[in-house]
């Protein structure tokens, strides 16, 4: 392969990607780049001689919810998969006394994944998250499972909630939303998965409320009532976003100007103006981009003259003070400035624009600007 390692002493001798010895056992040529085993699973061993399916696993199951009776064989919760092969079965946190996840390497076992058995006691809902894995990919499915002593006088309920899609502002949007109950009682709650940081529910009477603090992609929750003989669910699907007033891409939480309307929002607030609505922007007589109620200065464009445009002095005499003229519609003047500088012996007032003095000393006719 030219690598400058010789076939001798390199364990890939036509730099493929594939180990010599692994191309022997998959029966390609380990001195031609163009021969290469396939491996469809990606898993790194060549699918002549790779027994497992290593591409993406799907996991599906029968039911997500069940609810058991002690010592009572449960109705089998069965696993199916679709894609890769499983190689190993796992469950989180471990199944009660009583029940098993069957688990198996081969696709033909018919029972592989699936939970099974008669729980031997008592426990409140719990969640319990079983894996499918291969060496390359895992699929998971949340299973709620609650485990009780029949009580005779416990009725069949439906649950439902007025809403089952929250579509919410992180910070802004409260939520009060209360489960509506038809039927019997419903003596235990639980929510799977947790609920986006900021809202709670409500385990005693499966209430969710309060307003989020974080953004959250649109997640499916899964809220679980049951009584000693029934056990109901509900799904609630919530998404949370941040307030992107202006909808130019940037959530207000980092946005300078949340309304878009060329004003920071910190200037909005000092100007008295609303930094929400783009209509309300700040008043700027002078454009100079701070707002009239803070400026104090009117930098709109200048007109300002002198009655007299040619001097004719005397050297020793002082000369009469000469004013500008200042249109009333002009903007305020911060300074004076005259290019070239005038006579010696003549001054202009940077402030006021006043010319004055006495000239010291002959000179031909000068022609200043003034601005």
């Amino acid at each position: 392969d030219g690598d400058g390692v010789p076939d001798e002493v390199d364990p890939d001798d036509d730099n493929d990607g594939w180990a010599d010895a692994n191309e022997t056992g998959c029966l390609t040529d380990s001195l031609d780049p163009l021969s290469y085993p396939t491996d469809g699973d990606l898993d790194g061993d060549c699918d002549g001689i790779d027994d497992t399916d290593d591409s993406p696993i799907f996991l599906v199951y029968s039911e997500t919810s069940q609810l058991l009776f002690v010592n009572e064989p449960i109705e089998p919760i069965v696993a199916t998969t679709f894609g890769g092969d499983v190689r190993t079965w796992e469950v989180w946190p471990p199944l009660p006394a009583g029940l098993n996840l069957n688990g198996g390497l081969s696709r033909s076992d018919a029972t592989p994944g699936t939970i099974t058995g008669a729980p031997m006691s008592e426990f409140e809902i719990g969640v319990f998250t079983v894996w499918a894995n291969n060496s390359q990919f895992h699929s998971s499915v949340e299973i709620t499972l609650q485990s009780v002593v029949p009580d005779p006088d416990d009725d069949y309920f439906d649950l439902i909630y007025l809403d089952d899609s929250l579509n919410l502002t992180t910070f802004y949007d409260e939520v009060y939303l209360e489960p509506q109950i038809f039927g019997g009682n419903v003596s235990s709650w639980s929510i799977s998965p947790d609920l986006p940081e900021g809202l709670d529910f409500n385990s005693t009477n499966g209430v969710i409320s309060g307003s989020t603090l974080v953004e959250a992609n649109q997640t499916l929750h899964t809220v679980t009532g049951s009584n000693t003989l029934y056990l109901n669910t509900f799904d609630i699907t919530i998404t949370s976003t941040y307030r992107d007033t202006d909808e130019d891409g940037l959530p207000d939480l980092f946005d300078p100007d949340d309304d878009g309307d060329g004003w920071n929002d910190t200037l909005e607030i000092e100007c008295g103006t609303d930094s929400l609505n783009i209509i309300s922007s700040p008043n700027d007589y002078d454009e100079d981009h701070i707002c009239d109620p803070i400026d104090d200065f009117d930098d709109s464009p200048i007109v300002f003259f002198y009655p007299i445009d040619k001097l004719v002095l005397t050297v020793g005499e002082e000369m009469e003070p000469l004013d500008p003229l200042v249109a009333p519609t002009s903007g305020g003047i911060a300074e004076f400035t005259v290019i070239p500088n005038l006579p010696a012996g003549l001054t202009l007032d940077s402030t006021t624009g006043v010319i004055s003095g006495t000239p010291l000393e002959p000179y031909r006719h000068i022609l200043v600007e003034y601005s």
